[in-house]
């Protein structure tokens, strides 16, 4: 029986690999990738180039997860030593049914937050809290 079974098997494989379509080789030159194209100047590693930043900007308002609207964060002014100027809670994190889906968005001196169960809030760039409100669609349900 065991005999049978594997024989049989064996005999259906080998069918269905003579179907098979034959590969197909394009024609042409073997280029290897790693090695960069002929003729193109080999850049050594470690070498020091000269660097030319743009004029360093403060982004007062943050629209967009990458800073602005044509997603470019063109050299923010920093701090020489950034360090943390407050805290606060902005409401419920992740739970295995709910998500934040939305990033912290900057405006007119506010910092406007969605937590995973659908409170907006308003945090003043001090720290303190503005305001909130539950933008839950009222034909979902409370739970």
């Amino acid at each position: 029986m065991k005999f049978g079974t594997i024989l049989g098997t064996t005999l259906a494989l080998g069918l269905l690999a003579a179907c098979e379509e034959p590969d197909v080789i394009l024609p042409g030159e073997r280029v290897d990738i790693r090695d960069g194209m002929p003729g193109e100047e080999v850049i050594l590693p470690n070498r020091a180039v000269p660097i030319a930043l743009p004029a360093m900007v403060m982004n007062a308002d943050w629209s967009h997860r990458n800073g602005g609207p044509d997603h470019q964060i063109t050299h923010p002014a920093l701090s020489a030593a950034p360090q943390q100027i407050f805290s606060v809670n902005i409401g419920q994190g992740n739970t295995a049914r709910q998500r934040i889906t939305s990033d912290p968005v900057i405006a007119g001196g506010r910092i406007f937050t969605l937590d995973a169960s659908s409170h907006v809030q308003a945090t003043g760039t001090n720290g303190a809290v503005l305001w909130t409100a539950n933008v839950t669609p009222a034909s979902d349900s409370a739970a």
